[in-house]
């Protein structure tokens, strides 16, 4: 194979990685600017009624269905999600993907280099 198949090969999925990125961001900022109405409507909603501000916005139960025990949950976490929890999950998460991204594009270059 020629060097300026391989080279075309390589920018064309590069440029494919670069795609998924703009499309990460682009939901990412929605899903934040999500949050912050939510939290907003939330705060005034808690003002109108006079509740304390550090009640959690969200509660999580986490179990699974044992195989044992004729099918019973096995309840193994429990986690509560405030506010500001929200808002440093979305950028987390979007830090995460960007991460797989690189990684992908890592292995990429190197086969490019190979």
């Amino acid at each position: 194979m020629e060097i300026t198949e391989i080279y075309r090969r390589y920018t064309d999925q590069v440029c494919e990685i670069h795609l998924y990125q703009r499309v990460l961001k682009t939901s990412a900022r929605k899903e934040y600017e999500r949050v912050i109405q939510f939290g907003i409507q939330q705060e005034k909603i808690w003002e109108d009624h006079r509740v304390p501000k550090d009640i959690p916005l969200s509660t999580h139960n986490f179990f699974f269905r044992t195989a044992q025990f004729n099918q019973q949950n096995f309840f193994y976490g429990y986690k509560e999600r405030r506010f500001e929890d929200q808002k440093l999950a979305v950028w987390r998460h979007k830090n995460k993907q960007y991460q797989w991204l690189l990684a992908e594009a890592y292995e990429l270059f190197e086969d490019f280099m190979e």
